[in-house]
């Protein structure tokens, strides 16, 4: 069975990733099943449903995005689930776990953490991982068919394919599947480029066209950018002005350590000493510039 965990509506890329690889499942001949866990867990009913569904499944899919190298929220109550039910069962049924995750990053590194969840979930509820695919680029094929998406596909329906034949001969995600699915389905500045248009359609729809580049303080002054520990942030915190005011006097505390040193040097009447006067006069102009008193 196939456990859709992206809380949107359908015809988005994990129910279509989903479902391709489904409709793969069926052709090799294995009964398929597909449920929706973000409806699945509002209420006990749909609980009970879906912990029946995964105990009478031999292979577990689930296909969810990738939020910051973290599953969605309806994602991670449906583990706690799982892994409950099964830590109270006395033989619990052998069982296979694979993951298929989609993100907004095309650097396949971005998506090994949610894999390695996914993997150390299998390993303490005692399911057998038996791999799992990261799509980068995902918001390239958002709100599209994802059987008609063309050539920009052809790399994501290679690896689905394999992944649905290892799986119906009983073997682990193929590593060349892993790889042809985390292959940039386009150039980095043509993704880049994509990815700002489609930003700003969806600033459009909510009326933020014009707020994207808002930020919560004024923009920092001049002064700031070059010594940013003299201008207080706003608003300012006793632990920051403390803080602020320890790191100063120890600073003013090494420039008199450093005057008193010198001074306490014997005097040589020559050029190298003037030199040394020299440099300290404008190490403690530095300093006083660097940290003024408040």
């Amino acid at each position: 069975m196939i456990l859709v965990g992206s809380p949107e509506v359908p015809r988005i890329r994990s129910q279509s990733l989903g479902a391709y690889l489904l409709l793969k499942l069926h052709k090799r001949g294995l009964k398929t099943e597909k449920l929706y866990i973000h409806t699945s867990v509002k209420s006990d009913d749909g609980c009970a449903s879906l912990l029946q569904a995964i105990d009478s499944s031999d292979l577990v899919v689930l296909a969810f995005p990738d939020y910051t190298a973290n599953p969605p929220s309806s994602v991670i109550a449906a583990l706690e689930l799982i892994a409950e039910h099964r830590g109270a069962l006395r033989n619990p049924k052998k069982q296979r776990l694979v993951a298929v995750t989609d993100g907004s990053c095309p650097q396949k590194r971005r998506h090994d953490t949610v894999l390695a969840i996914c993997r150390r979930f299998a390993s303490e509820t005692g399911l057998e991982w038996a791999g799992g695919l990261a799509l980068g680029e995902g918001p390239l094929i958002r709100r599209r068919i994802f059987e008609n998406a063309g050539r920009m596909v052809r790399n994501v329906k290679k690896a689905l394919d394999l992944t649905a034949n290892a799986l119906a001969e009983d073997r682990p995600v193929p590593e060349e599947a892993a790889n042809l699915m985390a292959k940039p389905m386009t150039p980095a500045w043509m993704y880049v480029w994509l990815a700002g248009r489609s930003l700003r359609a969806q600033a459009k729809e909510f009326g933020a066209q014009h707020k994207l580049y808002d930020r919560p303080q004024p923009k920092p002054t001049k002064r700031a950018r070059m010594n940013p520990m003299v201008v207080l942030p706003k608003p300012v915190t006793p632990a920051a002005l403390t803080e602020l005011l320890i790191v100063k006097s120890l600073a003013l505390a090494r420039i008199a350590s450093e005057a008193a040193r010198t001074s306490a040097l014997p005097q040589i009447p020559n050029s190298s000493s003037n030199k040394a006067k020299l440099q300290l006069d404008n190490q403690l102009q530095a300093g006083s510039k660097n940290f003024p008193l408040l």
